[in-house]
């Protein structure tokens, strides 16, 4: 992938845009595209290189985004980034990281490439639900990130996940007073940390497949004791709507019917609050979707079912 992007929203803002590496090596068990885009590939030093500038030239930008499930797995990532800062004088933009992956040296090397946000993933910081997740990322890292991006003035955006197996509101209490600790040693400025919180949405050929997506009651209390614990004039917390994961469940785990509700709901307007009355209209229980748990319909085709102690995690 190498085009352009126009504008100047998040997260790429006017940038000529590079795919560097497909695929992702670390199997998280919600990750959907580490599972359909394994293995990890990478093009070539000198072949990225080669886009970056016919692309920079051709489009007349200074800024190029390196676009990676997780760029940093790419073997030649810091030379990359070397030789687009320092030798070509570009500014560089990267999506969210590993923050197990960042050190101080590449902190830097973002801040001089201009990059003004560092977004890290941790999803949890309770040990165990990130053994759940197959994901752990230690809170001593998140904070020497954190602490190394403010440094260098730079803003840093944490993305949280809720509704994780066997998850209880002091798991989530757990992870917010971790932040909020770290938060107490960031800058004096607005925003210097913004946590984004996202409701953990089953995809299917995942291992959390068929985990039900968390009821609505329960993940906007989830995102109060987060807000209760972190809100304040220097950080700053986004959730995700949950109607807008709960269609995102419906279609990840629906079947033939879900592809003609999606044309009915297209056709009323596509508004998220049109997709329940798409559903009444077609008779389609969109609840069995989103919360299951079901046999979804591409399972019947590809036999991906998972053993019961996998499909329901225990407490």
């Amino acid at each position: 992938v190498e085009f352009r992007v126009p504008g100047s929203g998040e997260p790429w803002g006017e940038a000529y845009m590079v795919e560097v590496a497909r695929g992702c090596g670390h199997a998280c068990s919600f990750c959907m595209e580490s599972r359909f885009l394994h293995p990890l590939r990478v093009r070539s030093l000198g072949r990225v290189l080669e886009l970056v500038e016919r692309g920079v030239e051709a489009n007349r930008v200074r800024r190029v985004a390196f676009y990676a499930l997780d760029f940093f797995d790419h073997p030649d990532a810091d030379a990359l980034l070397s030789r687009a800062v320092e030798d070509m004088g570009l500014e560089v933009t990267l999506g969210s990281l590993r923050a197990d992956h960042l050190t101080p040296e590449r902190v830097e090397m973002l801040a001089r490439g201009g990059q003004r946000v560092v977004t890290v993933a941790p999803e949890t910081l309770c040990p165990r639900l990130c053994r759940a997740i197959a994901k752990c990322v230690a809170y001593d890292k998140v904070e020497e990130v954190a602490l190394e991006a403010w440094r260098r003035g730079m803003h840093v955006k944490v993305y949280l996940m809720v509704g994780l197996p066997g998850e209880t509101d002091g798991d989530v209490e757990y992870t917010a007073r971790l932040l909020r600790e770290l938060a107490r040693r960031a800058p004096p400025r607005r925003d210097a940390m913004r946590v984004t919180v996202n409701p953990l949405i089953p995809k299917p050929w995942t291992p959390l497949q068929l985990q039900p997506l968390v009821d609505e009651a329960t993940y906007l209390r989830r995102v109060r004791l987060i807000r209760r614990e972190l809100e304040s004039r220097v950080v700053s917390v986004e959730p995700l709507s949950y109607r807008y994961a709960y269609a995102e469940a419906v279609i990840a785990r629906g079947g033939r019917e879900v592809a003609a509700l999606v044309r009915e709901w297209a056709a009323l307007g596509g508004r998220l609050g049109q997709l329940r009355q798409a559903a009444r209209r077609l008779g389609v229980d969109t609840d069995r979707y989103a919360y299951g748990p079901v046999e979804p319909a591409w399972a019947e085709v590809v036999d991906l079912r998972l053993p019961r102690a996998l499909a329901t995690p225990s407490t």
